[in-house]
């Protein structure tokens, strides 16, 4: 085991996510170049720590100690925590505290009424040590009021002076009470035990955990969730340095294997003491990697933020046939065929839309006496660059002549291949054909279905049945009367370009064919 380890032999709790994720490390403000360790929280904006930070009127209180366990002389600091993740504003704790136990191995019970602490020991005269050649450590409880008083302090059945107990946890539901010790018949020098707090506060007799948990090396500073999922430091299993942070899932009344919390939050060194705020995905470990500030500092951690992506998309609107900007422009941005913005561009003003990446958009813009034109802008990766677009808007023609047959003219709807499925670009076609309709009401109109020639003849007439039924049900939902649309599937049947069977051409050739056109029938 590391030199440190032996330093900071008694630390605060840890507490750990089950969940796997890319953190945000920040050595935290209140670090120094002493030993600033374990975090403990007193509320969710409130934590305890410890520092070896010198105070000047406890020089004799401080030599007693390291004379009798070898241990650096550390006082308990409060804190607020910053929307950052920082802790400021560190002042002292209750001196109460301070003189009545080893600070930083203490845990409370979930109602905050009781206290389990290491005593240090340093009041006592005894030569005897542990195997660590350490005085043996004791764990105590006490009861503790809203100002941190204690009473009624009283040591555990199964404190010896043959082996040290020490780093109390109490389980979530306040039931079970862990902690580490070397005594006798365990599987290494400290193994982690449970013992039962029984409804009249004594203990049962401490059960180790067993070969999943515990290795001939250390395992040290336990938490339980309130899944029962264990956490704890060892240097038995393997891992990245010499004190890594495990979990250990309870299920089917035992602890399973035990598996590395990986980086960043351990390292090739030692890393321990680690807390969570389960609501936030964020807390705070203690570390003696490399680039610290001092001995040992404590660190914050937060789930990184998913990097902001976005780009602008922007251009004028101009009539495609003068080359001139028009004013009075409805554009709207749509995001998966759903309206996001809309704005009116003024005559001598440009549009712009804000995009983030990855996302699939579509621009229309709306005029009166002009044809409504839609661009679609396609999935934007973080390498793209912004875009500059102008708009072409096209006087209004509401029909045209194609094949010697009057049509509602419609930019092309096109299909996928082998698909009857409505895009969000057809969709918006078809809301024009609406709008022209209900402006006609006279007009009576069928919609023609094609396909291109790739599969058989059958299958692509039922194909195109299929396309046709689709979109004139879509018609209809928006309220035009049945009487007034019919449609037909043609298959491949009528082809307008030269891919016919067995006949070479580009899928983009092929997708003229899968078209729908609406011809008028009856005005």
């Amino acid at each position: 085991m590391k030199y440190i380890t032996l330093i900071l032999l008694f630390l605060l709790t840890l507490s750990i996510s089950a969940q796997k994720t890319d953190y945000q490390i920040i050595n935290t403000s209140v670090n120094s170049k002493y030993a600033e360790l374990g975090i403990t929280y007193l509320s969710d904006s409130t934590v305890l720590f410890a520092s070896s930070k010198k105070i000047e009127d406890d020089e004799i209180f401080k030599k007693d100690r390291r004379k009798n366990n070898r241990q650096l002389f550390l006082e308990l600091y409060h804190g607020l925590i910053s929307e950052t993740g920082d802790i400021t504003q560190a002042t002292r704790f209750s001196s109460e505290i301070n003189n009545k136990f080893f600070e930083s191995d203490i845990s409370f019970t979930p109602d905050f009424k009781t206290i389990y602490f290491t005593w240090n020991n340093f009041y006592d005269t005894q030569k005897r040590t542990d195997s660590a050649k350490w005085k043996p450590l004791y764990i105590f409880k006490a009861s503790i009021d809203e100002n941190f008083k204690l009473s009624n302090i009283l040591p555990l059945t199964f404190n010896s002076k043959d082996y040290s107990v020490r780093s109390p946890e109490v389980s979530k539901d306040g039931k079970q009470l862990y902690f580490v010790s070397d005594m006798p018949n365990g599987y290494g020098n400290f193994d982690i035990y449970v013992s039962t707090i029984n409804s009249n506060g004594s203990h049962g007799s401490p059960k180790n955990l067993g070969a999943n948990v515990n290795t001939e090396f250390d395992e040290l500073y336990p938490f339980v969730n309130k899944e029962k999922t264990l956490y704890f430091s060892s240097n038995g299993h393997k891992g990245k340095g010499s004190l890594d942070v495990f979990k250990s899932e309870f299920k089917d009344g035992d602890f399973q294997k035990a598996e590395n919390l990986e980086a960043p939050i351990n390292s090739k060194y030692d890393d321990f003491a680690f807390v969570i705020n389960n609501d936030t995905n964020s807390g705070y470990f203690t570390s003696n990697r490399k680039k610290g500030k001092g001995n040992v500092d404590i660190y914050s951690f937060k789930p990184k933020e998913e990097e902001k992506c976005t780009k602008q998309i922007t251009g004028f609107i101009l009539d495609k046939e003068t080359k001139k900007q028009i004013d009075s422009v409805l554009v709207s941005l749509y995001l998966n065929s759903v309206i996001k913005e809309s704005k009116t561009i003024a005559k001598n003003t440009n549009y712009s839309f804000e995009l983030k990446c990855n996302e699939n958009y579509t621009i229309t813009a709306n005029k009166e006496k002009y044809d409504e034109t839609i661009n679609e802008i396609g999935i934007l990766k973080a390498r793209s660059k912004n875009i500059n677009k102008n708009i072409l808007l096209q006087p209004t023609v509401e029909f045209i002549t194609v094949r010697e047959q009057k049509m509602i003219k419609t930019n092309p709807i096109y299909f996928d291949l082998n698909s009857s499925n409505l895009s969000s670009i057809a969709i918006i076609e078809l809301d024009k054909v609406v709008r022209i309709m209900e402006k006609n009401p006279t007009i009576i109109i069928k919609c023609g279905s094609h396909t291109d020639s790739r599969s058989s003849g059958e299958y692509n007439i039922k194909l195109s049945k299929n396309r046709a039924k689709s979109t004139v049900d879509y018609i209809i939902s928006k309220g035009i009367s049945s009487n007034r649309i019919s449609s037909e599937g043609f298959g491949e049947m009528q082809l307008i370009n030269k891919c016919t069977n067995n006949t070479k051409c580009s899928e983009a050739e092929h997708q003229m064919n899968r078209r729908t056109e609406f011809v008028i029938i009856d005005e």
